[in-house]
């Protein structure tokens, strides 16, 4: 059995990470038998560590290594592999029986939708995430440095900044999908990784924003986002949880 390592949070099923949420959804569509440990951020660097992975960006410094979730750990082949796509990698290779994440000419699409979600969204979605205790502090003191503020709650804009952040954040993502009112999936009638990766941060956004920018943000480019996030609902179920 694989082990999922995720980070809990105060919403239901504790899980929120847009992060986390691609594997997760990789191993459901692909029904790859797995479970879920929870570890709080400051005891990801040690389980890391132990697993025997690399580290996945630097920190704030710009010096230092920085380990984060996913993780997961391969039992049946005593692999770990740290972060999102590597893992889909290695489960397309390992379970080549199951339904593929990447079919013809998706690969690359990969960067393409990962990199606006991760330019406006970290600006926004962040900031209202539930934390528990044992990570509350660990997380908006990093988030905040790694974003270059002081405080983490300087980091999501107000007020009519706010509004053009939106604004901008629906033309970035209008770019990429073009003609969003008549496709089923990113890549039209067939599901992708692509899509695991809409569904992380749109899934995030729905936990953690208003009615009224929800509302907003599944309606942009003719409902595609909405779509995009009820074409996964079958695969977001949690699986055995220690």
């Amino acid at each position: 059995m694989l082990i999922l390592y995720d980070i809990p949070s105060l919403h239901p099923d504790k899980n929120w990470s847009p992060n986390v949420c691609k594997p997760r959804l990789a191993l459901n569509y692909k029904s790859i038998p797995y479970r879920t440990e929870w570890v709080e951020y400051p005891q990801i660097e040690s389980l890391a560590q132990r697993l025997g992975v690399k580290p996945t960006s630097l920190k704030a410094d710009r010096v230092m290594p920085e380990y984060t979730l996913p993780i997961i750990h391969d039992e049946s082949t005593g692999v770990s592999i740290a972060d999102s796509l590597p893992i889909a990698l290695y489960l397309e290779e390992t379970y080549p029986g199951s339904p593929r994440l990447f079919p013809e000419g998706s690969k690359a699409l990969r960067a393409a939708w990962d990199g606006p979600f991760c330019k406006r969204g970290l600006k926004i979605l962040p900031s209202n995430v539930k934390m528990g205790l044992g990570s509350e502090e660990y997380f908006k003191r990093t988030k905040a440095a790694k974003l270059g503020r002081e405080r983490f709650e300087d980091i999501a804009p107000r007020g009519e900044k706010r509004r053009k952040h939106f604004e901008a954040w629906e033309e970035d993502l209008g770019k990429l999908n073009g003609r969003g009112e008549n496709m089923g999936y990113v890549m039209g009638d067939a599901i992708s990784y692509a899509d695991f990766i809409v569904a992380g941060w749109v899934g995030l956004a729905m936990l953690v924003l208003d009615e009224g920018e929800w509302e907003g943000v599944k309606s942009w480019h003719g409902e595609f986002w909405g779509r995009a996030l009820e074409g996964t609902d079958e695969w977001r179920v949690m699986s055995h949880s220690t």
